[in-house]
């Protein structure tokens, strides 16, 4: 069953537009994903009308088994094979406006790993299918999809190379985006609204770096100003801004640790902070607000969930008085209204997670104003 819990949240929003007020104090609803009988779970996305996917973990027959879940109007739903393939194994890796989910499936252990899609909500134009298309290889997975349904990932070529791909549900086949110069493989994690799409490819020089692609093949975002020609860096996500804000993490920053937390936007790079006394961060996604979720280390070696809103970092777990025994670990996704989903740890096990910010005059604490909610708190 899941469950609420009315969480305080004393961090300062200073959106773009939104249904906030500026600079207000919110509060958040806290749900557990999770249920009774999950190994474990994880939410991987949110959209803006607040359905979540991810993957939950299972027992079948004495083995681990990860399945894709959805998640909305208070209803968890699985991808649910009827009995007929139990050791089947899929994750849902993002959605779209729609409602319409992509990831992976896999019919059993060492079988060829398909591009997936889910129905998620009503207004989604497809049903579940299984796409058999690929670049020659045996493994394919979605990983981003837009509100035209252009679908990004990456495929095995038959070369036994990894490389993006995308194409359009229902419209186009799919198209290799190909890699840098003198690189072996690239995947696309994210795709907007306008058709660009970010993630990573290797080149000549390093295993992978931030790559964008706009039309064409793929551009380099390149590393910290300064590191080495051979410096990692990863591109996650990327927003629906006139001029888009790009997020992920690259090594070499100039102001040490490790790998860190950043933002590429209109042809600068900005380092996000870490947590104090930690020396690695993530950015996993990032609104139309630019509001950034990820993780970050801290003193304790441990990872916490956070986020950042105009530069500052905060640990959602000092802010969030979440409910006794959860640890939130990683923050995976944020929508334009502030919900924000990923990884707990509870009771020793991964769990899923959403945070539905609270609106001034929200009386009934459900994250939207209408009903009987009063105009003003």
């Amino acid at each position: 069953m899941m469950r609420n819990t009315s969480l305080l949240l004393s961090l300062l929003f200073c959106l773009v537009a939104g249904p906030w007020v500026a600079a207000q104090d919110l509060t958040y609803v806290f749900t557990d994903l999770g249920e009774a009988g999950d190994l474990g779970s994880e939410a991987r996305a949110i959209n803006d009308d607040g359905v979540v996917v991810g993957s939950i973990s299972f027992n079948s027959g004495g083995t681990p088994r990860e399945r894709a879940f959805w998640y909305s109007e208070g209803v968890r739903h699985f991808d649910f094979d009827g009995g007929s393939a139990p050791n089947m194994r899929s994750s849902a890796l993002a959605v779209n406006a729609a409602g319409c989910a992509v990831g992976w499936t896999q019919a059993t252990d060492g079988a060829p790993i398909y591009l997936a899609t889910w129905k998620a909500a009503d207004s989604c134009p497809f049903n579940d299918s299984i796409s058999y298309e690929g670049l020659g290889g045996s493994s394919t997975a979605g990983r981003g999809i837009n509100a035209a349904h252009q679908v990004v990932g990456t495929s095995e070529t038959g070369g036994g190379e990894y490389h993006a791909f995308s194409k359009t549900l229902g419209v186009t086949n799919m198209a290799d985006l190909g890699v840098l110069g003198g690189g072996w493989g690239s995947a696309a994690l994210a795709i907007n609204n306008e058709g660009v799409s970010v993630g990573y490819s290797s080149s000549s020089t390093v295993v992978q770096t931030a790559v964008i692609w706009d039309g064409g093949g793929p551009v380099e975002l390149g590393a910290f100003p300064g590191a080495p020609a051979a410096t990692e860096s990863y591109a996650h996500a990327i927003n629906d801004l006139p001029t888009p804000q790009i997020v992920g993490w690259s090594d070499g920053s100039p102001t040490g640790g490790q790998q860190h937390a950043c933002i590429w936007h209109g042809g600068t790079m900005v380092d996000l902070p870490t947590l104090d006394g930690g020396n690695m961060s993530e950015a996993n996604d990032v609104n139309d607000h630019g509001d950034v979720v990820g993780w970050a280390r801290a003193a304790d070696f441990y990872v916490y969930a956070v986020m950042w809103v105009d530069g500052q970092i905060t640990d959602l777990n000092t802010v969030a008085g979440i409910p006794a025994g959860w640890v939130l670990a990683d923050g995976r996704g944020i929508n334009n209204s502030g919900q924000i989903v990923g990884r707990g740890v509870f009771g020793g096990s991964d769990r899923a997670f959403l945070l539905t910010p609270v609106l001034f005059g929200d009386d009934f604490e459900d994250g939207t104003l209408g009903g009987w909610d009063s105009v003003f708190p």
